[in-house]
């Protein structure tokens, strides 16, 4: 009786739907730059990033390690392909936003001050490293998989690469060329935003 119910309320959920939506938003803040900035903050946590380092006098964003497992974290919208949606699925990777704001003009190239101060054009560089986790002399079983263990290894140990560490992949441009244009979309019309060239 519960489920015909709930099956009779779903066309009225989907009316609904539209109504739940957002406001549009806006970016408060005295000068472009400082819009901008608070653009960029709300671009990465829309994408699920958790900011990390906020320092808005060097013009660095970074956040934290976000990981995801592709088509089994539907909600965490990073990735472009249905190859890479395969990929973190079967592969535990993550993913790291930098944001770097820089002077956008030849002249200010050689500007090494307060950006809060810098009154030229600026450039929104975005990066997005992409790291995998490795689980080195994980041994499974055959009759159970609650039975795992790790093989202890003291050079790895030592190295402080037990029981897991991460290596660096390739970046991930087609998620920073994202995350740029959202930026561009919000940031003031003096301040650009592009992925950055990839590594």
């Amino acid at each position: 009786m519960r489920r015909i119910a709930l099956l009779a309320l779903c066309p009225v959920f989907l009316t609904l739907l539209p109504c739940c939506a957002g406001p549009e938003r806006t970016i408060s803040g005295e000068t472009p730059y400082a819009r901008s900035f608070e653009a960029a903050k709300t671009v990465l946590r829309d994408a699920d990033f958790e900011l990390d380092r906020v320092d808005a006098r060097a013009g660095i964003i970074t956040t934290r390690p976000r990981s995801s497992a592709g088509l089994g974290t539907p909600w965490i919208d990073h990735t472009e392909t249905l190859g890479d949606a395969v990929s973190d699925l079967m592969n535990s990777d993550r993913r790291i936003a930098v944001v770097r704001f820089l002077p956008g003009d030849a002249e200010g190239h050689s500007f090494r001050g307060d950006l809060r101060q810098f009154e030229g054009p600026l450039v929104a560089e975005v990066t997005v490293e992409r790291e995998r986790l490795y689980r080195p002399n994980r041994r499974t079983q055959s009759t159970s998989i609650r039975m795992r263990s790790t093989m202890i290894d003291p050079s790895l140990q030592d190295r402080e690469m037990m029981p897991v560490f991460a290596a660096p992949l390739a970046a991930d441009q087609r998620l920073a060329q994202r995350l740029s244009w959202r930026i561009e979309d919000l940031a003031p019309e003096s301040v650009s935003a592009r992925a950055s060239a990839t590594r």
